[in-house]
């Protein structure tokens, strides 16, 4: 995708751990690629939570933001160190 006109999302996309931002219904406003490989959009916001896909262990952490306009919500997902 280009990001010429969205540096924020740039950003987003260039880290490696998945990060999902949601608007206040829910909607998936920006997924970057690792997030869309483990299938965040279709995983209900958690403040935490570790799962195992294929063996490999994951942790994710959500932050919800009230802003004037509604929330927002922010999740991040690693991988775990055993």
């Amino acid at each position: 995708p280009v990001f010429e006109n969205d540096p924020l999302a740039f950003l987003l996309d260039s880290i490696s751990d998945a990060f999902v931002v949601r608007g206040m219904d829910g909607q998936v406003l920006f997924d970057n690629f690792p997030a869309r490989e483990l299938g965040l959009a279709q995983r209900p916001f958690s403040t935490f939570e570790e799962f195992e896909p294929d063996g490999e262990a994951f942790q994710g952490r959500g932050l919800q933001v009230n802003l004037p306009g509604g929330r927002i919500c922010f999740t991040i997902v690693s991988r775990r160190r055993r």
